[in-house]
This record gives structure tokens, C-alpha cells and sequence, in this order.
């Protein structure tokens, strides 16, 4: 329920993945475009969440930002130990929504806080 909702919202969300999600990758209804510069993928469904892909080069409010995701995983050392003693790596089954590092909306420019 939580993409129907952001969906509904006038701006744009840019997700970067984190370690334990199911990537947009993935989803079968994911698309690829390009986005001010960068490639995303996207669902048709719901074009205001975006999620970049890896290695990318974004430009925003004229600065170019690079995207790599993912994270250290706190729990690592659990994670494998469980992956050995069931003889297969767990999965993710639940989408998660992504770390979402931007909202970008219609605003003033002008209004910098640098």
C-alpha cells in the first residue's frame, strides 16, 4: 500500500537501495528511462518513484551526483551464519520502499542552504 500512497503526492521520490530489499530490478513491471542525466527504473504505475541505477551520474540542483546503494549490514555475521545452517541464503519477500535520500519537488532555487 505504501508506492499507492506516494503515488498519490506531487513530487518525486529518488530511492537508492539498500542491502536487504527486493530490487526494482527484479519487479517485472519495472521500466528503465533516463532522469536528469542518470538512468531509473520505474513502474508505469507509479512514475514518481524512481530508483537509480548503480555507477549512474545524476545532475542535480546543478551538482552531479554519483549513486552507488547499499549499506554495512549490521547484522552480517548473523545473516550468514543462518544461510549456512539452512543450506540457503535467505530471501526477501516483502518490497521494501528504498532509502529515500531526496524529495525533489517544484521549489525555489533560490532558496539555497549551503
Amino acid at each position: 500500500m505504501m508506492k499507492e500512497d506516494l503515488s498519490t503526492l506531487k513530487c518525486t521520490f529518488f530511492c537508492i537501495h539498500g542491502n536487504h530489499e527486493n530490487r526494482p530490478q527484479n519487479i517485472a513491471s519495472c521500466r528503465e528511462k533516463e532522469w536528469h542525466g542518470g538512468r531509473v527504473l520505474y513502474e508505469e504505475d507509479f512514475p514518481n518513484i524512481l530508483f537509480p541505477v548503480d555507477g549512474d551520474i545524476f545532475e542535480i540542483d546543478g551538482k552531479q551526483c554519483l549513486v552507488i546503494g547499499g549499506a554495512y549490514s549490521v547484522d552480517k555475521f548473523y545473516r550468514l551464519r543462518m544461510s549456512m545452517s539452512c543450506g540457503s541464503p535467505p530471501s526477501v519477500v516483502h518490497w521494501r520502499t528504498m532509502a529515500i535520500i531526496a524529495m525533489l519537488t517544484d521549489h525555489d532555487s533560490s532558496a539555497k542552504t549551503d
